[in-house]
């Protein structure tokens, strides 16, 4: 028995992989979850992270 992630699982069936092996493998779903109100520091860094991409794209472009 192989137990991956659903995105796992999708990779290793397009594969050329035996019917035996692919009968035997399952998969669960995974979900993420921020505690004690992390969410909201996540997302700030990944904006700000964002803007400065962007910006320093434009300057290396001369916009």
């Amino acid at each position: 028995v192989v137990i991956v992630t659903d995105k796992d699982k999708a990779k290793i069936v397009s594969l050329d992989v035996p019917e035996s092996v692919r009968r035997r493998i399952y998969s669960i779903g995974i979900e993420v979850q921020f505690m004690f109100g992390g969410q909201e520091g996540f997302d700030r860094q990944v904006r700000e992270y964002v803007a400065k991409a962007l910006a320093a794209g434009r300057k290396n472009r001369g916009v």
